[in-house]
């Protein structure tokens, strides 16, 4: 279970090169100071589009997101940040072979402007006279170009809507055969391993229902719903519905897998999870496999483990046109698996079901949650009494020591199982940096005569 904290702006008063650039931006003034924060990626750029005329397309959307929709990814998958340079947690990059633009909202403005070489074009939604990127692309795009994406990182529900608003001026939208960008990437030596960490049990204690009385109510509500299948692609509702966890991604208990689960009982669940013969000794007991991963014959409470790969031969398997099975695959759901279905009309796209059975909490899951918050607000309460009494005595106090002091508090606490993010600790103008990240170069002294916005938490059984 996760806590966020946040203390909005804590007033500390103790004792009492392209020939297209960003016009907009005044770090991109002939003459201005380059802010310390900034990347340039001008030959990732280069070899992007070297990338995108061997493929035949003019334009490329590279989203935030991975395989799974989730917000925050992996290290290995923060692909726009790779090619853009700006690392915020929300945005989305187009890169033409004459552009290169960048989409954002209200919290990252300051930063985009600070990380974005001039090449990019900082898109500032929501702001008066600022195109969307479809407006962009109608308006910019001729009739017969194509613009690509990669359909394993964007969602069904988006890649239906850039069909349709693209093809009004009849602009191809294509799936790329290739990663583009993971493939420069590759390229460059640069890219961080992929991480498969330890899964573990979710214990009874916590999780207060067991994944096989999960599996039961999930396949009550396939009854319902008159549907045969359920793709579960949400990396947190595949966590919760198996009990377990993992630390595949920062600060996020979950690990990569996909799940099927069928409305008969005689069908046992699938998951596919991601090197799933190093990490299957740790859940096979857990979910009543063999050693192989395989369920004994006749073993309805059991779980057969796939490798991740497999997922698409899984959902393949529905397009038996004498079964004729009805499958329930959300929109989030990226679309390279839903367009696995060839016939659409056995697609149910709605939410998943798990979205609302994973929200009603249990009494044991309330009182986790009750806990958590009460551990956690003693963390902070430690932590600000110590930074008015030091400072009171004059002991210098930095954002990164902040970060560091309320990190190792939580570590301390019994059930702490890590952050619930990167904290936040941004005193005087570096607090308007909605979600800001102290470095030696930006780490300002935290003092009576400065703001501190503190934005923090912790992840507890």
């Amino acid at each position: 279970m996760g806590k966020r904290v946040l203390i909005f702006m804590i007033l500390l008063h103790v004792g009492c090169s392209s020939a297209k650039t960003d016009p907009e931006r005044d770090s991109c003034q002939p003459g201005a100071t380059q802010p310390v924060t900034r990347t340039n990626t001008t030959a990732y750029v280069k070899s992007l589009r070297d990338e995108m005329r061997a493929a035949d397309i003019f334009a490329l959307i590279v989203p935030t997101a991975d395989e799974h929709q989730n917000e925050y990814v992996a290290e290995s998958d923060k692909k726009r940040s790779f090619i853009s340079g700006f690392t915020g947690s929300a945005g989305t990059a187009l890169v033409t072979l004459e552009d290169q633009l960048l989409w954002t909202d209200g919290r990252y403005f300051l930063e985009a402007a600070d990380q974005l070489d001039c090449n990019w074009f900082l898109m500032k939604s929501g702001q008066p006279g600022v195109l969307t990127l479809t407006e962009w692309v109608l308006e910019n795009l001729q009739r017969g170009q194509k613009i690509g994406a990669n359909a394993k990182v964007i969602s069904t529900v988006s890649w239906k809507y850039y069909v349709d608003t693209f093809g009004q001026k009849g602009i191809e939208m294509v799936q790329t055969a290739e990663d583009l960008v993971g493939k420069v990437w590759d390229a460059t030596g640069e890219r961080p391993p992929q991480l498969d960490e330890p899964i573990y049990e979710h214990e009874m204690q916590f999780a207060g229902r067991s994944w096989e009385d999960k599996i039961k109510d999930l396949r009550e509500k396939m009854m319902d719903d008159n549907v045969d299948a359920v793709v579960v692609s949400a990396l947190d509702e595949v966590a919760w519905l198996f009990n377990l966890r993992g630390a595949d991604i920062a600060y996020n208990p979950v690990f990569f897998a996909y799940a099927i689960v069928e409305k008969s009982s005689s069908t046992n669940p699938k998951l596919y999870l991601r090197e799933h013969n190093a990490r299957l000794s740790a859940v096979k007991a857990h979910l009543n496999c063999g050693d192989d991963g395989q369920c004994p014959v006749g073993t309805p409470d059991c779980v057969n483990v796939l490798d991740y790969a497999a997922i698409e031969s899984g959902v393949q398997a529905f397009n038996d046109v004498q079964e004729n099975k009805t499958v329930w695959i959300s929109d989030s759901t990226n679309y390279y698996i839903s367009a696995l279905i060839t016939n659409k009309n056995q697609i149910k796209s709605s939410p998943s079901p798990l979205l609302l059975m994973k929200a009603v909490k249990n009494s044991v899951e309330r009182d986790g949650m009750r806990h958590a918050h009460i551990v956690d607000s003693a963390v902070i309460i430690q932590l600000i009494t110590r930074l008015e009494k030091e400072l009171n005595e004059g002991i210098e106090w930095t954002e990164i020591k902040v970060g560091e002091e309320i990190d190792k508090l939580r570590m301390e606490q019994v059930g702490n199982r890590g952050l619930s993010f990167n904290t936040i600790a941004g005193s005087g103008k570096n607090g308007a940096y909605i979600h800001y990240s102290a470095t030696e170069a930006t780490n300002n002294a935290v003092n009576k005569n400065n703001m501190l916005l503190l934005d923090s938490g912790g992840q507890y059984l």
